[in-house]
């Protein structure tokens, strides 16, 4: 069921499947994060905060009313620091961010 706003419209609403896909933590050779799938029932699209971050691309970043899955790709991280962004995926008046950090390490320990 659809809710509605005071003037009869239809509230925009975005559901994810899996809350756990919200916030994630990757090692620094790691080049996907875990995907995240999402239903919405009007147009949508996401951006990143901070802004320019040229580590982390988002595909597909916009699109229409349905079920979309959303790729996040990271390129590695050889800084030896752990680095974090969000992606925010907003349609209508909702939005549902998700979290994502990348370890200075990889999963052995070892610095890139």
């Amino acid at each position: 069921m659809q809710k509605a706003k005071k003037d009869g419209t239809p509230d925009e609403q975005i559901t994810v499947e899996n809350g756990a896909a919200l916030t994630q933590t990757v090692f620094a050779d790691e080049t996907h994060a875990e995907s995240v799938t999402f239903t919405t029932t009007g147009a949508w699209m996401s951006s990143i905060t901070p802004n320019e971050q040229s580590w982390l691309s988002v595909d597909p970043d916009h699109g229409g009313a349905g079920t979309h899955t959303v790729n996040i790709t990271l390129e590695p991280n050889s800084t030896g620091k752990d680095r974090s962004a969000t992606v925010t995926i907003t349609g209508g008046g909702a939005s549902i961010p998700v979290a994502v950090t990348q370890g200075g390490t990889t999963e052995d320990g070892r610095s890139l």
